[in-house]
């Protein structure tokens, strides 16, 4: 149908490509996303693109350990604020 040769054959191959490429990049991530499992939630306020939660009591993990084996090192710390930024967020 349509016959380029040279440069603008080698351009709108590059550019097809690039669409393709973009367009199963998100098609990739939309379909990994959609199964995760998200625990049930309240949002109790937002403003702008932050939502603050309220989550039911949620059981995450449970491990059982040999009696004798060593404990795990714990690496939590003691600042309280988001993940750790020293930083925190109050709503007037």
């Amino acid at each position: 149908m349509f016959a380029y040769s040279g440069r603008m054959g080698k351009l709108i191959s590059l550019f097809a490509i690039l669409v393709i490429g973009v367009l199963l990049a998100f098609a990739g991530c939309q379909a990994s996303r959609s199964g995760y499992k998200s625990a049930p939630y309240v949002i109790v306020r937002s403003e702008g693109d932050f939502e603050l939660r309220d989550y039911p009591e949620l059981m995450l993990a449970e491990t059982t350990m040999k009696e004798g084996a060593p404990a795990a090192a714990s690496t939590a710390s003691s600042d309280s604020s988001p993940a750790g930024t020293g930083r925190s967020r109050r709503f007037p």
